[in-house]
């Protein structure tokens, strides 16, 4: 029988039990990679202290991450002794029994029955009557109520089970920039027993696919937006289908028909946008390799974009002392710098014409060598040359 998922992929997993079945490819984008950073950053403020964390500013993957990560105001996070970062749980549901594996030990889980899911909290407080359950979502998109968050459950129930505690706090703390927003949800002894028998009923449903699918046969599968973001998406065979139609290019539909039929098409196209999405990355990945010529008789591949202009931090800290004064100086300029800490300075100097002043400190710092361009790169479709 296939494994239990992961506490992160639990959500997915009740939409689509048998999806488990199915081989399982787990990819990284580049939001999944943002919030790693994030995630990371975080993590070592809890156990190392904000000084060392801070550290780890300007080594990330890109100036905007970078600026992200040191707008965080801390004070708003669970952060100190009585709170714990990274706290790993193996449960089992049949047994309903809970072991604490570790902190911070990376997602290297132990090996596990199929009666058993691991999973990592990424804030673990424990009181007197309660634990607390906090994860971090740092993408665009709202995450559900918390009580309705198999992630959160998952994690209060593991938690509440190894420290004998009846009630759990779960909270979802979202940032989809530097400011999060927390949404907090108390479940009781019955929720949890409740979501117990919920766990158990879907290793019953896993167990029942994987029965027909070792059988040869296609258990029945469940699409709709979880697939996005499904490991089994690639061998989906409901994603076939999709993608044999898509590609088909059937044109001989100028009109959808009934009501009925609207409300499925809707929900085909909500598929074919993630299917399509998918491909587009294939795409793009091999463009960038080489490029792709298109129908039209354009290129698809890379084409080198505008400059961007980096500043040097000791030459405009010396520009800044120089044209207003050293207190300004400071307030636009770290270990280096960027174009909107200068805006931000000036403000804060009260200065009126802020694209004159902006202007001048910008020439000046270019003038001694201050100031170095990069040109950015994308993928775009260009006329292709004769």
């Amino acid at each position: 029988m296939p494994l239990l998922p992961t506490g992160s992929k639990m959500d997915l997993a009740f939409e689509c039990p048998p999806s488990r079945v199915y081989p399982l490819v787990d990819t990284v984008n580049e939001a999944g990679v943002t919030g790693l950073k994030v995630h990371e950053f975080l993590e070592i403020c809890n156990t190392h202290g904000p000084e060392i964390a801070y550290t780890e500013v300007g080594t990330y993957c890109s100036d905007e991450l970078d600026e992200r990560v040191a707008a965080i105001d801390l004070s708003l996070f669970p952060i100190g002794d009585e709170w714990q970062a990274e706290v790993s749980f193996l449960y089992d549901v049949v047994e309903e029994t809970s072991d604490r594996l570790g902190q911070c030990i990376g997602r290297n889980y132990p090996k596990r029955t199929d009666s058993q899911i691991t999973m990592t909290i990424d804030v673990l407080g424990v009181r007197e009557d309660r634990v607390i359950v906090v994860d971090y979502k740092t993408g665009r998109t709202d995450p559900p109520r918390p009580q309705d968050s198999g992630q959160l459950l998952m994690g209060a129930l593991a938690a509440a089970t190894y420290y004998q505690k009846d009630i759990a706090e779960i909270r979802f703390m979202h940032m989809p920039d530097s400011h999060p927003t927390t949404t907090t949800a108390m479940v009781n002894e019955i929720d949890l027993s409740l979501f117990a028998v919920k766990l158990r009923t879907l290793r019953s449903k896993i167990a029942a696919a994987d029965k027909i699918y070792q059988a040869g046969g296609k258990p029945a599968l469940r699409s709709g937006e979880h697939c996005t973001y499904c490991p089994a998406f690639d061998a989906c065979p409901a994603q076939r289908s999709i993608a044999l139609m898509l590609m088909d290019g059937d044109d001989t539909i100028t009109h959808i028909g009934t009501r009925k039929k609207m409300g499925q098409a809707y929900m085909m196209i909500k598929q074919f946008r993630a299917l399509a999405t998918k491909f587009e990355k294939q795409i793009i990945a091999e463009a960038s390799r080489e490029p792709i010529e298109l129908p039209d008789g354009r290129m698809l591949g890379q084409v080198v974009g505008n400059n961007r202009e980096t500043l040097d931090g000791p030459t405009v800290f010396a520009v800044m002392s120089e044209i207003y004064d050293e207190d300004t100086a400071n307030a636009s300029v770290e270990l280096s710098t960027a174009k909107t800490k200068i805006g931000a300075a000036l403000k804060l100097f009260g200065v009126e014409n802020m694209s004159a002043a902006k202007k001048e400190v910008f020439a000046e710092v270019r003038k001694r060598g201050g100031s170095t361009n990069k040109k950015s790169t994308s993928i775009k479709a260009y006329k292709k040359e004769d």
